[in-house]
């Protein structure tokens, strides 16, 4: 059964656009679709299409439009979503290549270009149809349901990494963003394959537990290789794991974690160096 999202392509009728509808959000959620603009003359044959939306009712829709599929189509929050979760990783660990191989300087060159592309593209698409389903045949395989009618989680990323060199230490931001890159795709696995005590919302104890390990580890082994408070390591690096966890397990309202992760992680780690030395 086609579950129908979103507003349905403009079309184009006596030399001028007209959006031909507007679907409520209720019925939007929950479904995801894909965009296919018909544009030759040939497939204007196909002038009338008809869904059947949540409640029932015949959804019609005219020419030059569109193939809706299934809610199968882009993933939940529930689903392990590899494909994803490697985006991500690579992704994250690529910045983090960027910034200490090029330095603040050109990081903010760089970071902020993508930011002054995506996070306008990503505004932008939420009021053009049409963008949106190029946007969702492009990176659909690496966006979640909630994605077709939101900001994604790349601007957030974007937005994170912007205020990371804003005002965090370099030492700080590599952390944070490892911590992004690793511990929260390893929680979301953990937690999704074998998660079974629930701790907050839908996050579990074997996740948040994957989540301390795997921030714990990295940070131990990052103070380590750059000779910072490794007199206290055996402190800092399980207090390091509390905050990566503590940062992927507690939501801050609607905000998405690419953005809340590793910010609030960079907080938390510029007050252990303080309050450990790791600035001396």
């Amino acid at each position: 059964m086609f579950k129908i999202i979103q507003y349905f392509y403009s079309l184009r009728a006596l030399g001028r656009e007209q959006a031909w509808c507007d679907i409520p959000k209720h019925a939007r959620n929950g479904a995801a679709c894909h965009w296919a603009a018909l544009g030759s003359l040939e497939f204007r044959a196909l002038s009338l299409l008809s869904f059947i939306g949540r409640n029932g009712n015949f959804l019609c829709c005219p020419k030059r439009f569109v193939t809706v599929t299934s809610a199968m189509a882009l993933r939940s929050k529930s689903d392990i979503h590899l494909a994803r979760k490697i985006w991500h990783l690579t992704g994250i660990v690529g910045m983090v290549l960027i910034y200490n191989y090029f330095g603040t300087r050109q990081s903010w060159f760089i970071i902020g270009a993508l930011a002054a592309f995506f996070i306008p593209l990503d505004l932008l698409r939420q009021s053009r149809p049409g963008l949106n389903a190029a946007t969702i045949r492009v990176f659909g395989l690496f966006m979640r349901k909630h994605e077709s009618d939101s900001l994604s989680g790349l601007s957030y990323l974007l937005m994170a990494g912007i205020i990371l060199l804003a005002f965090f230490d370099r030492h700080v931001i590599t952390i944070s963003l490892l911590f992004l890159a690793i511990g929260d795709p390893l929680a979301s696995y953990v937690g999704i394959r074998f998660g079974r005590d629930r701790i907050l919302g839908n996050k579990t104890l074997q996740g948040t537990l994957a989540a301390f390990f795997a921030c714990a580890t990295i940070a131990g082994v990052y103070f380590y290789l750059n000779g910072i408070m490794t007199e206290r390591l055996l402190i800092v690096a399980p207090i390091s794991g509390l905050i990566g966890a503590a940062t992927e397990l507690i939501p801050i309202g609607k905000l998405d974690d690419n953005l809340t992760c590793p910010v609030l992680s960079a907080v938390g780690l510029t007050a252990l160096f303080y309050l450990y030395g790791g600035f001396a």
